[in-house]
């Protein structure tokens, strides 16, 4: 198992490294500079001559056997990449701070706006403009359709009041009549009874099997069934999210 040091380790083990060099005898610069000061404030005698050079050959033989120097070992853990206390909390902080990127969110799963939008564009969904869009060209069409139709076979013959219109015969199949008040359909119409249209509805004679019938071809449309633009609404963004659950 991998493991790392925190702040509070690498505290902990300079205070035993800076502990045990102290323990051997060694001295920082400014204690070295205080007693080399405090030697020359003196004349030495022959037995502090004699006690410091043995003092020195005593210090020769402890780095002979591969001792050093607080400054040595400062120098030795440098070498070795350790940081300092400082140099972690930057490395953390800058290691919090990346896991706020985008790259760190994109590793989750998460997606943004524009990929969203391609999912959503992906499984076929339309908005309520395009469906709008697609309802008019429909309309159009259908219109189109019935207007070619009309010209081409249809014969206009005038307005009537619905009480006045022609008996259904084989003779006036073709014939159309704009009723001129409103009324409410029989069982003679394509339609079948009980459809309500308002006045200026045209009707035309057509054949239904053996017999003839009056089919309606305009007035109210019943659009019942259609999805009314107030009854779209647009897609939340929770609702996306939910989609990605």
């Amino acid at each position: 198992m991998a493991k790392f040091i925190t702040l509070e380790n690498l505290t902990y083990f300079l205070g035993k490294v800076k502990g045990w060099v102290t323990g051997l005898g060694y001295q920082t610069s400014e204690q070295v500079n205080t007693a080399i000061t405090g030697a020359t404030a003196k004349l030495a005698t022959k037995e502090e001559v004699t006690s410091a050079t043995a003092d020195m050959a005593t210090k020769a033989w402890v780095g002979e056997q591969g001792y050093q120097t607080a400054s040595q070992v400062e120098s030795a853990i440098t070498g070795k990449g350790y940081q300092t206390a400082g140099d972690v909390s930057s490395a953390i902080s800058a290691a919090t701070a990346d896991m706020a990127t985008q790259t760190w969110v994109g590793q989750q799963g998460f997606q943004n706006s524009s990929q969203v939008e391609s999912a959503i564009t992906a499984k076929g969904y339309d908005t309520a403009s395009s469906v709008d869009g697609k309802v008019a060209a429909a309309k159009s069409e259908m219109q189109s359709a019935i207007d070619a139709a009309v010209s081409s076979v249809y014969e206009p013959k005038g307005s009537v009041a619905f009480a006045s219109l022609p008996s259904l015969a084989a003779g006036i199949v073709g014939d159309v009549y704009n009723v001129t008040d409103g009324f409410t359909t029989t069982e003679n119409f394509i339609e079948g009874a009980g459809k309500k249209y308002p006045a200026g509805t045209n009707v035309v004679c057509v054949t239904d099997g053996d017999a003839q019938k009056w089919d309606v071809l305009a007035g109210m449309v019943d659009l019942s069934g259609y999805v009314q633009t107030s009854d779209l609404e647009a897609v939340t963004n929770p609702e996306i999210d939910a989609m990605f659950d």
